[in-house]
């Protein structure tokens, strides 16, 4: 009887924001901050933001005069700088940074796929050095679709030319996970919180020992 054996993992999918880096500081913390608002009224205002960012998420529209829009209704626009700042101020997590070196190093091909809006994006791939950090990169801005839909993974996978069955995707969303796996690429749950040792161990259950 023949033994079917898995296919070996050749290309590995990274989400960016809770799997390779986080907030420098928490948003609502930094926003309240900056704002001077009551707790209501910061709650609403950021509730605007983050709608207005989800819209901006599959399309090069800039981010920023929306931004200064939302403050100006609230005398807040001589801040929009400074809160595009906050949007910006990311940190990478170090150890997750050289497991993807690792992993590359290891002939295994390595890629960024994250909802963002163009400013971010831009930010993230130049200013954090994406760029130069994984093979190729996949920003929802420049696809025009976001995870969670299994169009964003099939986008992918038709630009690399990777089989599905070849490709494991990582990401610290439930709901992003599962619209991966529908498209039969692996994928699995992780943040960035659980350390490099976890990580490290959850790809060598897939057969990539780094």
């Amino acid at each position: 009887m023949l033994v079917q054996r898995k296919a070996q993992i050749e290309a590995i999918i990274f989400d960016a924001d809770g799997v390779l880096q986080r907030p420098v500081r928490p948003w609502r913390a930094a926003f309240a901050e900056l704002f001077g608002l009551e707790s209501g009224e910061l709650d609403s205002l950021l509730k605007e933001l983050d709608a207005a960012e989800t819209d901006h998420l599959v399309n090069l529209n800039d981010f920023r005069p929306v931004v200064f829009d939302i403050l100006s209704k609230r005398g807040l626009h001589s801040l929009c700088d400074r809160a595009m700042e906050i949007f910006h101020a990311i940190e990478l997590n170090d150890q997750m940074v050289k497991i993807v070196r690792k992993a590359r190093s290891s002939n295994i091909h390595c890629f960024l796929a994250t909802n963002q809006q163009f400013r971010r994006a831009d930010h993230m791939s130049g200013n954090l050095g994406y760029s130069g950090l994984f093979d190729q990169e996949f920003y929802s801005c420049r696809m025009g679709v976001a995870k969670t839909s299994p169009i964003f993974f099939e986008f992918i996978l038709e630009e690399t030319g990777f089989r599905r069955e070849t490709v494991l995707f990582i990401d610290d969303r439930d709901e992003n996970v599962k619209g991966a796996l529908t498209t039969g690429i692996h994928a699995f749950l992780f943040k960035e919180t659980e350390g490099a040792d976890a990580l490290l161990e959850r790809l060598a259950a897939y057969g990539v020992a780094l």
